[in-house]
């Protein structure tokens, strides 16, 4: 949705490779492969790499397995690293039973949205608030 909105680029993490391989599937079909990658490796493998190659993003999406630790141990990597702009926005998807910190390193939560079994949690540097 995120090509369809205008993003310049947009990054595809998965650890599977049956997942990545479905993505970049998809993405063909839409044509969008111009504006996307799709990378096969484990989510904190890659904000590591994103804070050392110096990545930044304004939207960073999170949809890991429900019931890992996973989220969390994302939310703290990214709340202590510079990879979300200043402006930027994390958007956390959750097993709704699980409620999440509201901070993060600088990482604060703004909002909740909650759809039966799933939240929606965003997050902002706590210098945009």
């Amino acid at each position: 949705e995120a090509i369809r909105q205008g993003a310049s680029e947009v990054i595809f993490v998965e650890a599977g490779k049956t997942n990545t391989a479905d993505i970049s599937v998809a993405l063909n079909r839409l044509r969008f492969t111009g504006k996307a990658r799709v990378i096969t490796r484990k989510v904190l493998s890659f904000l590591e790499s994103a804070e050392i190659n110096r990545m930044t993003f304004d939207i960073i999406f999170l949809d890991p397995p429900y019931h890992t630790e996973e989220i969390l141990l994302a939310l703290s990597a990214i709340g202590k690293s510079g990879i979300l702009r200043d402006d930027g926005t994390v958007a956390a998807e959750h097993f709704t039973k699980r409620e999440l910190p509201d901070e993060f390193g600088v990482l604060r939560k703004i909002k909740d949205y909650h759809y039966g079994d799933t939240t929606l949690s965003l997050y902002k540097k706590a210098n945009a608030l």
